[in-house]
């Protein structure tokens, strides 16, 4: 009678132990098909929302429209939306002959990047003009409407300009009359998928503060550092002349953490110009 006992107790052991196994090896099996664990599925979730933000969405359409563009600017200096470069081939003001035929150097170039610089997931075209004068010297960047087939100017963002991905972009002017940089802070508004200015800061060197202002004289408790040098800044909580340091602080909180984006210019001609497009187009296949 005991043995019966012991018998139908370790049977009843068994049974529950392969049903409790039968229930442990279940929920595994309903967790790997739906996504794992809770904080997988959420990690599951943010690796396809950064995938997605960091996804080219340029078309091809596109592409062939910046190709087009790139080959008419290189053989006749005229811009995507037709505006003649400043000093080009096609500049009937630009004295281009006279040099030439007094046996003169009249030389000009062109640089191009295809890169995205306001950060919406588009690539826009890059257009930087040497065009012998001074003040023709300049970059121009050019979006594509595919539906409209038309291109849209996006701005000039300055002779030489940072661009980060947080969309902050500092455009550089070329020349600037208090001695140090000078630059124009803009930043991309998604509403309306456009960059917009939304500041400016300009370096002030202590010998040329006359020419900043006639009315006061240089604030010395400014120049913190003893390098002869002020900021004016004029974006966000900021307004008038700073120091080195508050300057610095500016930066970081303009910027953060953010990393500048590596526009890869490249000089223009045929052969770029056909490498960079086909290498794009083969990126956008591959996605």
């Amino acid at each position: 009678m005991v043995k019966k006992i012991v018998i139908k107790i370790a049977i009843g052991v068994i049974m529950v132990g392969l049903l409790t196994g039968g229930l442990v090896w279940g929920y595994h099996f309903w967790k790997s098909m739906n996504g794992g664990t809770t904080n997988q599925t959420k990690e599951t979730k943010q690796k396809n929302v950064t995938e997605e933000q960091n996804k080219n969405k340029t078309s091809k359409e596109t592409y062939e429209a910046y190709r087009g563009a790139l080959e008419k600017f290189l053989s006749d200096n005229i811009y995507p939306d037709g505006e003649i470069a400043e000093g080009g081939l096609s500049d009937p003001n630009s004295g281009r002959e006279w040099y030439l035929e007094n046996g003169q150097d009249y030389d000009t170039s062109a640089q191009f990047a295809i890169a995205d610089i306001d950060m919406d997931g588009q690539d826009e075209l890059n257009i930087f003009w040497n065009g012998y004068y001074m003040y023709t010297i300049g970059t121009r960047t050019f979006s594509y409407d595919d539906e409209k087939d038309s291109f849209v100017y996006e701005g000039n963002p300055g002779a030489t300009y940072d661009t980060y991905d947080n969309g902050i972009n500092l455009a550089r002017a070329l020349h600037s009359n208090y001695g140090g940089e000078m630059v124009t802070i803009s930043k991309y508004n998604g509403q309306v998928g456009k960059l917009e200015e939304i500041g400016s800061y300009v370096e002030i060197l202590k010998e040329y503060w006359d020419l900043y202002s006639q009315d006061e004289s240089y604030p010395e408790n400014l120049d913190t550092d003893g390098e002869g040098r002020v900021y004016h800044i004029d974006c966000g909580d900021y307004h008038g002349v700073y120091s080195v340091e508050d300057f610095n602080k500016f930066l970081k909180e303009l910027i953060g953490d953010a990393k500048q984006v590596e526009l890869g210019y490249v000089d223009l001609d045929e052969d770029n110009i056909n490498k960079i497009i086909d290498e794009k187009i083969q990126e956008i296949k591959e996605q």
